[in-house]
């Protein structure tokens, strides 16, 4: 496979790099080879000898970019810690995660550590398996523990794109709903509530769950679906999905919160069938991590701010200088969007 096959590149220099992921790619080794997971493909790329050429710089952040509030800290669920390094000044723990289900929810901090050789690689954010969209990897340590702590002082923006059923009411609101794992045996149905085996890893909104906050803007609209731009104000584990179930627009092609969890269960033992698809209209959930903007300073720009007395320090963290990168709609969902927004209201 070739490099431009095994990654959709965003943005690479010597220290970061910012991929794409493709649906239906997990983002932890599997046993199915090095392909099979966006850690397996990121190895094969970064031990290329020519991996670390530096890419253009993406540009300053632009003005309109500070709408709302940034993003807040999601701790890894195991609580296992490490550092940077002893009596460093830019000592900041960095979380590790040997597990899924954090998802769209973790805000980009529990971070994978994996070997390249003798070196180390940190995937800073994860995805769900079916959710596309913008991952970060750390090439070093000491920058792995920069970006925690931007996410840690809220200076990194995080937003997702989704298609969803129904017209929402407004151009704008926000969902504000705690958010835990849901403990009763009731299998979600439209039709029923029977006492049967339940998705074990599903969250909802629950009156002793953990502060939810998610922000939402209308970037189209369909006859019956919706295209909405969202911002995460708190780091949950499938807090995007929750929360729009909750209010009555689940996410398309959402196997387990779409309002009947037996598509999922289906779906683990048969895999996507005709049947299936004609329920769920896509064959993964229409979610994509579309815009990050993060405090950093590219190489081309490092040598320039170096150049010009700034200190190695203020060059490195970047704070003052944050920049973009966006992943349009993936292909699937915008011909999904161009699809439904050609069909005539009835």
């Amino acid at each position: 496979m070739t490099a431009e096959r095994l990654l959709n590149i965003i943005f690479e220099d010597d220290r970061l790099l910012v991929v794409c992921k493709p649906a239906d790619l997990v983002c932890h080794p599997t046993k199915n080879g090095p392909l099979s997971s966006l850690i397996g493909r990121i190895r094969q790329h970064l031990s290329r000898s020519d991996a670390i050429a530096a890419a253009p710089h993406p540009g300053p952040l632009p003005a309109d970019a500070g709408r709302g509030r940034c993003l807040s800290l999601s701790r890894a669920a195991d609580g296992l810690m490490s550092t940077v390094g002893e009596g460093s000044s830019n000592d900041f723990p960095l979380p590790r995660h040997g597990g899924e289900g954090q998802g769209e929810g973790a805000c980009g901090v529990s971070t994978v550590s994996f070997g390249l050789g003798g070196a180390e690689a940190f995937m800073i954010n994860r995805l769900d398996r079916e959710t596309s969209g913008l991952v970060l990897v750390a090439k070093e340590r000491r920058l792995a523990a920069q970006l925690h702590r931007a996410f840690w002082r809220k200076q990194v923006l995080k937003e997702y794109l989704a298609i969803v059923h129904g017209p929402l009411r407004g151009d704008h609101g926000e969902i504000d709903a705690p958010i835990a794992l849901v403990r009763d045996h009731q299998l979600v149905t439209p039709h029923s509530s029977l006492v049967t085996p339940h998705v074990a890893i599903r969250r909802g909104v629950e009156p002793d769950g953990q502060p939810a906050r998610t922000e939402w803007w209308v970037e189209g609209r369909a006859p019956k679906f919706t295209l909405l731009r969202l911002r995460l104000h708190t780091g949950r584990a499938h807090q995007i999905r929750v929360h729009l179930a909750h209010i009555g627009h689940p996410i398309v092609g959402d196997k387990i919160y779409g309002g009947d969890e037996r598509l999922y269960l289906q779906f683990i033992k048969t895999g996507i069938t005709p049947a299936l698809l004609e329920k769920l209209l896509l064959p993964r959930h229409g979610l994509h991590a579309e815009r990050l903007v993060v405090p950093y300073v590219a190489a081309s720009h490092r040598d320039a701010k170096s150049s010009s007395s700034a200190s190695r320090s203020d060059a490195a963290t970047g704070a003052e200088d944050p920049i973009e990168w966006r992943a349009p709609l993936p292909e699937d969902l915008a011909e999904f969007w161009r699809q439904v927004s050609a069909t005539p209201a009835t």
